[in-house]
């Protein structure tokens, strides 16, 4: 499981879902900083940012449906990125579709999460992210 002081990065343009989600982390006991942006465009600059200063952020937990850039979008820039590809990403989202939900794995996607999910939920799939990125 990630360690409580892990550096996390929230992309939803919905506040009161970014907020819900940094209070499950809370409640979950991460004591790390935590960052919320409002969309994928913020995301890309503060995860680039605090790459080149040294401080990347350790996960990042992004909704899917988001206007202009969407979580998808998001997923492709970092994977494509040779400084960001390694960062694991948990997508929230409330989609169904399974042809969106087939195109983020595609793309890399670390996990997906569906919308609304419990603290539980959350913890399981962050552990499963944990998993994946940190193969003994």
């Amino acid at each position: 499981m990630f360690p409580i002081n892990t550096k996390i990065l929230i992309v939803d343009d919905f506040k009161t879902q970014r907020l819900n989600i940094e209070k499950k982390l809370r409640t979950l006991g991460f004591t790390g900083e935590i960052i919320d942006v409002p969309s994928a465009q913020q995301a890309l600059l503060k995860l680039n940012q605090a790459k080149a200063e040294g401080t990347a952020f350790q996960l990042v937990i992004a909704d899917i449906n988001m206007p202009d850039i969407t979580g998808l979008d998001l997923l492709k820039e970092v994977r494509a990125s040779a400084e960001l590809k390694e960062t694991p990403l948990l997508m929230v989202t409330a989609e169904s579709d399974p042809g969106i939900l087939s195109e983020s794995v595609n793309l890399g996607v670390s996990q997906v999460l569906m919308k609304p999910f419990t603290i539980d939920e959350l913890r399981d799939k962050m552990k499963a992210v944990w998993d994946k990125h940190h193969v003994a």
